[in-house]
């Protein structure tokens, strides 16, 4: 997972997807991102996911092998506690459908739209009595966008030429 997560080209990203790493990643990643499991695996397979998602050929492949629903999952679980770890959720969400309507449709059947709604009627900040987790508070301080930020932008990604994702987003909100 370090290793795909720190894939800061497309020669290394082209790379690692003849090696696998697609699939491991998305096998890592559904392993840990609804149940138990180490935090510190979600967080980095969600990086990773980031990362490899931005080479189209990757993006297929993490799609097909279960990352939109592993993804998905991680926004309504254990990312909840950490807002470093819903922002990676968020942006590997998007990142998965860009210019990718399969992955487009296994984040909506994966109830995307439903974890988005929820997370936007999220005050900014921990609730009350909550573990800060790795990075919760008012930022980052490797400047990762706020879960507003990552939130709304998703939110416009999915919502583009898709009004009844956007609907469902609402109803959940």
């Amino acid at each position: 997972l370090g290793v795909a997560r720190a894939a800061g080209d497309n020669a290394m990203r082209n790379a690692l997807s003849a090696l696998g790493a697609p699939a491991a990643v998305a096998r890592a990643l559904a392993a840990h991102a609804g149940g138990p499991g180490g935090a510190e695996v979600l967080l980095h397979g969600l990086a990773a996911v980031e990362r490899l998602s931005l080479l189209a050929g990757c993006r297929d492949e993490l799609g097909a092998h279960g990352a939109c629903a592993a993804v998905t999952a991680a926004m309504g679980a254990r990312a909840m506690r950490s807002e470093r770890t819903l922002v990676h959720a968020l942006n590997a969400a998007r990142l998965l459908m860009l210019d990718n309507p399969a992955n487009r449709e296994r984040l909506a059947n994966a109830n995307v739209c439903e974890h988005l709604g929820l997370i936007l009627t999220i005050p900014a900040g921990p609730p009350a009595g909550e573990d800060q987790g790795e990075g919760n508070g008012g930022g980052d301080a490797g400047g990762e966008r706020s879960v507003a930020t990552a939130a709304c932008t998703l939110l416009e990604a999915i919502a583009v030429g898709h009004p009844e994702h956007l609907e469902r987003v609402r109803a959940a909100a």
